[in-house]
């Protein structure tokens, strides 16, 4: 072919990275089938089930045509549940970390829907620049189709990658479709409704930031049920090679798994996106406007985000013996836990855990103490720049410390979204960890439930 450039056989350990990158590809299609029908957007005809061709091969550019060229394609079969099947042999080219979504998508070569994936030849400095996978499946490619699998097809997930890093995955973003709860959108005042709702009409709390009331519209969106663990952020840091938070010796030491993870602002909203991406929805941190309305129940006068809106210490939070009885069945060496292993009490009318507890959540809003004086009404996303960041909940806690005020549902906090190392005396500690208390909680920003195809 003219103009081709040739490719050299890679060595066996760029090969073993390819057999990698073929295998997140596959997790990724066939988690775009499963979500797809939990969107309700695939239904398979009677006696099929939904599918898709991937076909992957390396990418050239044919300067003297100017066109793009696919060498030694190979047909993945790929359903939504059970081992992928390849046409012919494993494939073997060049790594590429940058695999990426040809636009191409030959459907009349084949039966069912395809998607054309490339591995760039390192050789060659032309790229396509395309959408990921998922998002170029979710626009134009997920079809409703009979798969047949090509006669005398080979696995293609018998590779160690396959077997060991997609379960984690897949677990991962069932457990998160799984655990996101509809709040239907509408209007409240936003603030402390102390004035509305007391019997004095006197504020609930001495905050100043949080003294204007405000009418606030929002649209329908779904928030998970709980914050972002550590083993859920492990799965993620693993998958994207990015380092395990919370591994310095001090947090190492009440590091519970099903503990809130202690992030920075931007780890947070980068954990969320990348459920976004993985999962074909549009996940992101809440705005601040988000969270108060879903831990006020729908903006309703909630002054603490339990199962009743008041506190009932040793039912629906922790009492202070209760919680110290059980930090001790946890470590001996007297820490007070950032935060606990969650959902151990009843969750909010809405199916929210620990929204008043268990660490701080960050929200996407700069924080202004003035910015309720200046708030739009529909959809606000606070100011557009700013030094800190809107925090949200409270540290861990029993009853009686969230009682003081600090705990509820109107109260605003504010961080820095990378703090600075410092000890109590501004002196520099390399190696402390200033967000062991802040974690993450993420919303999906859509109008209609999970599953719902309006």
């Amino acid at each position: 072919m003219r103009g081709l450039v040739e490719s050299r056989t890679p060595p066996p350990e760029q090969q073993s990275r390819d057999e990698l990158q073929v295998a997140s590809l596959i997790l990724d299609a066939q988690r775009a089938l499963r979500v797809h029908r939990y969107l309700g957007k695939v239904s398979a005809p009677r006696g099929g089930e939904s599918a898709l061709a991937l076909v992957v091969g390396e990418y050239f550019f044919d300067d003297l045509d100017n066109d793009a060229r696919l060498k030694h394609p190979r047909v993945f079969t790929v359903r939504e549940e059970g081992e992928p099947k390849l046409d012919g042999q494993p494939l073997a080219g060049e790594a590429a970390t940058c695999l990426r979504a040809n636009k191409m998508a030959h459907r009349s070569q084949f039966s069912r829907p395809t998607l054309m994936m490339t591995l760039p030849s390192a050789s060659q400095t032309h790229r396509l620049v395309a959408r990921s996978i998922v998002g170029l499946i979710a626009a134009s490619l997920l079809v409703a189709c009979e798969a047949k699998a090509p006669a005398g097809a080979a696995s293609a997930s018998s590779s160690p990658a396959t077997a060991a890093a997609n379960p984690k995955i897949r677990a991962l973003l069932d457990k998160t479709l799984k655990n996101l709860r509809f709040i239907e959108g509408g209007s409240f005042q936003m603030g402390d409704f102390g004035p509305l709702d007391a019997p004095d009409k006197l504020p609930y709390n001495g905050r100043a930031d949080n003294k204007v009331l405000h009418k606030v519209t929002l649209d329908s969106f779904s928030m998970s049920a709980y914050k972002t663990t550590y083993e859920d952020h492990d799965v993620y840091s693993e998958t994207v090679g990015k380092p395990l938070v919370g591994t310095d010796e001090l947090t190492k030491k009440y590091r519970y798994p099903t503990a809130a993870a202690g992030l920075l602002w931007q780890q947070a909203r980068d954990y969320c996106q990348w459920l976004g991406q993985r999962l074909d929805l549009p996940m992101d941190l809440p705005t601040e406007a988000q969270w108060e309305y879903a831990a006020r129940n729908r903006g309703a006068f909630f002054l603490f985000a339990t199962d009743n809106g008041k506190v009932d210490a040793g039912r629906n939070v922790w009492e202070y013996s209760q919680r110290k009885d059980f930090v001790h069945t946890l470590t001996q060496e007297g820490f007070n836990p950032p935060s606990l292993p969650l959902g151990r009490f009843p969750p909010t009318p809405l199916g929210l855990y620990d929204m008043m507890t268990d660490g701080f959540e960050w929200t996407r809003d700069w924080y202004d103490p003035n910015y309720y004086t200046v708030s739009p009404e529909k959809n606000p996303q606070g100011p557009v720049s700013g030094s800190e960041k809107v925090l949200r909940s409270w540290r861990s806690s029993d009853g009686e410390g969230i009682s003081y005020g600090d705990g509820q549902t109107t109260a605003r906090s504010h961080r820095q979204p990378d703090p600075p190392k410092l000890d109590a005396q501004l002196k520099p500690v390399p190696n402390r960890n200033m967000v062991a208390d802040t974690g993450a909680r993420c919303v999906v920003n859509r109008p209609a439930p999970i599953g719902d195809t309006r």
